[in-house]
């Protein structure tokens, strides 16, 4: 009996591994090009605020050009509940990558 099983558990494996193998070996992308690409409208506003290596501006050592190559540079509005000072209009956020 122990055989018998043996035998039918191995031979149901190699039939599962055979029905697996019957998918196509190559496939043609240019069938799955879709006709419409939808994308949602981006919720963030842009403005230039200044180009770097031209504009000049404001440091803790002075002023000084515009640095380039920024990945991101952001500005955060003071909101309120927010712990900024009196006049404080926000903070800008630079994320530079060397």
């Amino acid at each position: 009996m122990k055989k018998f099983l043996t035998l039918a558990s191995c031979a149901l494996s190699i039939s599962f591994a055979s029905q697996a193998q019957q998918f196509p070996e190559s496939i043609n992308p240019g069938d799955y090009r879709p006709e419409t690409v939808l994308a949602p409208q981006s919720p963030l506003s842009l403005q230039i605020l200044f180009v770097g290596g031209s504009d000049i501006v404001q440091t803790l050592e002075g002023p000084a050009v515009a640095k380039q190559w920024h990945d991101f540079i952001g500005f955060t509005n003071c909101a309120e509940g927010d712990s900024c000072a009196e006049g404080e209009l926000g903070w800008v956020s630079v994320n530079h990558e060397w």
